[in-house]
């Protein structure tokens, strides 16, 4: 246990710590045999993979239990859902985390929410996706995940859409919801178990249907009383989200085993216009017809390779890690990605 305690505790006692090696380890071994919640938060903000590797692997003699909920009700999985760390992630699967278990309802923290659930909302933090709305089109959606740089974001979903055991009720939420990018992200990674979960699409094409009938309504009503401005608005941005998911759903009826073909074939070294321009043939290829301005990511920033972190929701979710006694850092640094 000296061994790995030792370097474990260069690589984060000078943040957490200070100097105290013996503050350390009696943190580290607690009043029993269990490894204490608060070094696994640490282990999990600084993405310390070899620390508990050796942890899990019993090489320190502490038991580690993977399912019991940390500060704020949420689980080790959850906490590296958050930092998209594949290496952890699978990890913490391997070792018995369970894909299914769900946040508790804290002062800070919204209850029921799946590790899959965090993974998939910080896709929308991305880069490459946080220009990225609604009145924008589908296909310009699509051709963004397919981008190399979102290849790691999107393993570290199928990894956990794979263990995760109601797919089909996360894709719902998300489609009662109107999030078109959690619901194109998991067609992308999960499309077969999402759809057989359905019998095909047509429950969620009727909610669809539905839905598009009751706006319709609505709006009609407060046309009709005089009233519009921003309420009528609002409803025609939700008639907007809803001929998206339509659209979405023709897409990968059509086209669906080629854009999971098309994702597994991508390669680091390829251009946005190569993605673009392969795209568009494969949804040709399949029927379906592109427009010029369906393809435009010109207001779209693929350059860089940092994540934008200037949205209130984010901020708050920073400000928890930090509470939590994690370091906060961008998602774009080494957690994101693979290492070797």
């Amino acid at each position: 246990m000296d061994e790995v305690a030792d370097e474990y505790f260069k690589e984060v006692s000078r943040f957490t710590f200070g100097d105290d090696r013996r503050n350390f380890m009696k943190l580290m071994k607690g009043t029993s045999q269990y490894l204490m919640p608060e070094v696994m938060v640490s282990i999990c903000g600084y993405n310390a993979v070899k620390c508990a590797s050796a942890l899990l692997k019993g090489e320190t003699g502490l038991i580690v239990d993977l399912n019991v909920p940390l500060k704020e009700g949420r689980y080790p999985l959850h906490l590296m859902a958050e930092c998209m760390s594949y290496r952890m992630i699978n990890l913490f699967l391997r070792h018995g985390a369970q894909a299914d278990v769900k946040t508790k309802d804290s002062d800070t923290l919204k209850g029921g929410f799946l590790p899959l659930n965090v993974s998939l909302e910080m896709l929308g933090y991305h880069e490459y996706l946080v220009d990225w709305t609604p009145k924008d089109s589908i296909f310009k959606l699509i051709m963004l995940l397919c981008l190399p740089k979102m290849k790691i974001p999107l393993e570290v979903n199928k990894l956990l859409a794979r263990k995760t055991k109601r797919v089909d009720d996360v894709f719902y939420y998300y489609a009662l919801e109107g999030k078109l990018i959690e619901m194109t992200a998991l067609l992308m990674v999960a499309r077969k178990r999402v759809m057989a979960g359905f019998e095909g699409s047509m429950d969620i094409r009727q909610h669809l249907f539905d839905e598009m009938t009751w706006i319709t309504h609505d709006e009609t009503r407060l046309m009709g009383h005089g009233n519009g401005g921003k309420s009528v608005r609002g409803f025609k941005d939700k008639k907007e989200v809803i001929m998206s998911a339509f659209v979405l759903l023709e897409v990968f009826e059509k086209a669906g085993d080629r854009i999971e073909a098309y994702v597994r074939s991508v390669q680091s070294k390829m251009t946005e216009q190569e993605v673009i321009k392969d795209i568009m043939c494969l949804l040709n290829e399949a029927g379906i017809i592109v427009k010029d301005n369906d393809i435009d990511l010109s207001n779209i920033d693929c350059e860089t390779d940092k994540i934008k972190l200037e949205t209130q929701e984010l901020e708050n979710k920073r400000r928890q890690l930090h509470d939590l006694g994690m370091p906060v850092q961008s998602l774009s640094e080494s957690s994101y990605y693979l290492q070797e």
